[in-house]
């Protein structure tokens, strides 16, 4: 059983992880400036780009849930528990290994190929040229979300700030990667360039700032057992 100095110690960690968010948004504003002197500094530091720094510190959070989700498996009691819990683990390990493996990008690909133009014809893709996907997936998304929080609401009966801290968590992300990513295509990024960066900054940021919330809420939850 994890002690409660463990746990506070790893509550206290987690909090400072918001301090290196704010670290990686001024390393990509440094970033714009200095591309044209280093790509290195713009490839590894880019909060817009792909397997670079700010996607793996995005997967280790994600990992650090899962295992603690994991640990919350371990010690519940409950078997409808411990089955949600499972869930939360293997969902959060998905989603880690997403931002490295650039899962949920090739899909949407592979959707666009053989859903979005065959099913709806190239129109939608004139009327939202940067991204589909949530438009048309949002309303799945969201009602997973709803309903899987029911039963996570039940684990979490007792931990009143655990379940703040995950339900503000969700809500990041949620906000960041579906508001403001189909945000994308209303933005002219010829015109209006600096726009797409104030976007960029604000969805990469409020989904890390998610993924801390929630590591935070299981760390709390965990301290519970």
């Amino acid at each position: 059983m994890t002690s409660l100095k463990e746990i506070a110690d790893r509550k206290k960690r987690a909090t400072w992880l918001f301090f290196v968010v704010a670290i990686l948004v001024i390393l990509h504003l440094v970033s714009l400036f200095a591309q044209k002197w280093s790509w290195q500094m713009e490839r590894m530091f880019n909060l817009d780009g792909e397997n670079n720094i700010p996607t793996w510190f995005s997967s280790i959070i994600l990992a650090l849930s899962a295992f603690t989700a994991y640990d919350c498996f371990k010690q519940s009691i409950n078997s409808q528990h411990r089955n949600i819990w499972r869930l939360v683990a293997v969902g959060l390990l998905f989603l880690s290994c997403d931002e490295v493996a650039m899962l949920h990008e090739n899909l949407g690909s592979v959707l666009e190929r053989h859903v979005w133009v065959p099913v709806l014809g190239t129109k939608i893709l004139t009327v939202f040229p940067e991204t589909v996907w949530p438009i048309m997936l949002a309303p799945l998304v969201l009602a997973s979300i709803l309903l899987f929080g029911f039963g996570l609401r039940a684990c979490l009966k007792g931990s009143t700030q655990a379940f703040q801290l995950l339900s503000l968590g969700i809500a990041f992300m949620f906000f960041a990667g579906v508001g403001l990513d189909f945000s994308t295509n209303f933005i002219n990024q010829n015109q209006f360039p600096w726009l797409l960066q104030v976007e960029i900054i604000l969805e990469e940021s409020f989904e890390m700032m998610g993924e801390i919330l929630i590591l935070l809420g299981l760390i709390t939850h965990q301290g519970n057992y």
